[in-house]
């Protein structure tokens, strides 16, 4: 899959590069990942009772699908964001704004909550890339639930 474009956080720019290669010199494993789309996709099909009930399946329209942005949470707090980067459809790019507010609001409510309690708020440098819709979807359906990413710096 091309990247059309990235970005990272501050730790891989500017941070230690001795730390950083024994940080990454092991795959990193899937903690969790929160997804715009379904990682299995749901269809219900009713049998028929005989061959005569029996009709063919109808292709689905495929020309409105939702955009695929996803984020995985990864060992050592890392985490790995992914949006769908067709710059064609305005609400692509609404719903990418959204999905990373949502986020945001959530990584904000829980450092307030974590303050409040006098605990360290947790830091989580990011690796944010954009690739096409459809490679998007692909790559986030083709992965285990638990597997493991690897980062070449």
């Amino acid at each position: 899959s091309s990247i059309s474009r990235y970005k990272e956080s501050s730790l891989f720019k500017k941070g230690d590069k001795a730390e950083l290669y024994t940080l990454l010199s092991s795959p990193l494993s899937i903690i969790s990942s929160v997804s715009s789309i379904r990682k299995e996709p749901l269809m219900i099909k009713m049998a028929p009772k005989d061959t005569s009930e029996y009709k063919p399946d109808i292709i689905p329209d495929t020309t409105h699908t939702e955009p695929v942005n996803f984020i995985l949470s990864m060992t050592d707090g890392i985490r790995i964001y992914i949006y769908q980067d067709d710059r064609v459809a305005a609400g692509n790019r609404l719903a990418g704004f959204l999905f990373d507010f949502k986020q945001r609001i959530l990584d904000t409510w829980d450092a307030i909550k974590r303050v409040s309690v006098l605990k360290e708020p947790d830091y989580h440098p990011y690796i944010k890339l954009y690739v096409s819709g459809a490679d998007a979807r692909i790559i986030y359906r083709a992965l285990p639930r638990n597997g493991q990413v690897g980062v070449l710096l």
